[in-house]
């Protein structure tokens, strides 16, 4: 119980407006190894403070979460071999890198490195937008453009209720809903699922 309260502690810390309370949040959470910490600290990753990121990849390295924390980090700094893995992760069924990709759009000094990494991660999975199902809404996903620093813009695929990339399930060819009389009423079925 102790434990668990003193994780949610820290893993509050890490929306601190302070940079070094973010900072420490990170290395703290690293040390203390619980899985909890892994998608606050994958949102980090696209921390407007350098540091941030760097302690934020450390700690996803000892969760880990190694090859998508090095992979987004690697992109933040405009490595090309960094935005060919984090378009490899997504083909593999693992899109966490984009939110924090589309924080980073809105700091200068990543907003172009972030941009160009969320436009690998597009188009790699644009061509599998027919076959992507959110399993929370069971809807098929559109695009969306983000927009950063200095109008430099971006394209991703999020749901279409629900907005986000994470809850996928891939390889959907058709959806067959049967409904009886009861479900009509609470049920809104829109083109496309």
């Amino acid at each position: 119980m102790l434990r668990r309260l003193f994780v949610s502690w820290w893993i509050r810390r890490l929306e601190s407006r302070s940079w070094n309370v973010r900072l420490i949040a990170c290395l703290v959470l690293g040390k203390i190894g619980d899985e909890r910490a892994i998608e606050p600290l994958i949102d980090r990753l696209g921390d407007r403070d350098k540091d941030v990121r760097k302690a934020a990849c450390e700690a996803l390295e000892k969760l880990g979460e190694g090859r998508l924390a090095r992979a987004v980090f690697g992109a933040l700094k405009g490595k090309e071999e960094a935005r060919k893995e984090l378009a490899k992760l997504a083909k593999e069924g693992d899109y966490r890198a984009v939110k924090p990709l589309i924080e980073g759009l809105r700091y200068g000094s990543i907003c172009s490195a972030a941009c160009e990494a969320l436009n690998a991660i597009f188009k790699t999975l644009s061509p599998l937008k027919e076959q992507m199902l959110c399993s929370k809404d069971l809807t098929r996903f559109e695009e969306k453009i983000a927009e950063g620093i200095g109008g430099i813009k971006a394209k991703y695929l999020a749901c279409r209720v629900c907005g986000k990339i994470s809850e996928i399930i891939l390889g959907v060819k058709e959806v067959v809903a049967v409904l009886d009389e009861g479900m009509r009423e609470e049920t809104k079925l829109s083109d496309g699922v």
